[in-house]
Order: structure tokens, then sequence, then C-alpha cells
């Protein structure tokens, strides 16, 4: 299903444990997913567990992903305001 499963794990696991934001993208760059978490490791964790796969949405994402990059933040409401940019900026 997902286009480089070890890529992606690798990822997670290196993902911090704070808050901050994150982006899923495709093989060429291409956002196509940006999402805030308080804990970005137990967030994207939820994206990868076998349930986010079982909704279409989830399913149609981890299909495409073959990166997620992350930003971490000091505090949730920086996490908010850098999601809120980052979307109107790349419109994935």
């Amino acid at each position: 299903m997902v286009e480089n499963p070890d890529k992606l794990k690798r990822r997670y696991e290196s993902a911090p444990s704070g808050p901050g934001v994150y982006i899923f993208k495709d093989p060429k760059g291409k956002p196509l997913y940006v999402g805030k978490a308080k804990n970005l490791k137990a967030r994207i964790g939820s994206h990868l567990a076998n349930s986010a796969a079982k909704t279409a949405r989830g399913a149609a994402l981890l299909k495409r992903a073959a990166n997620i990059e992350f930003i971490r933040t000091d505090t949730e409401k920086e996490a908010l305001l850098v999601e809120d940019r980052l979307i109107k900026r790349l419109k994935p």
C-alpha cells in the first residue's frame, strides 16, 4: 500500500515527541497533507497504524506518501500558527 513503508517508518522513528507540524509528501516532494500535533511521534504513528488505513482518506494518503517532514515547535499554539501558514502557502 505505502510506496516506501521503510522510509516512512524511519521518519516516524526519528520524529520528536513534542509539539509541531508534519507534512506528508509524495515521491516528487509535493505536499499531500499538513497537520499539527501536541506529540508529533504519537500523531504520525496514528496515521501509519493499520486503523488509519481503514478509512478511504487515510488509505489514499498512505498510498501516495513517500516521505514525512516535521517541524518542531515550542508550543501547541505555535504549531497551530505554523500549520495555518503552511496550509495557505502549500495548498496540499
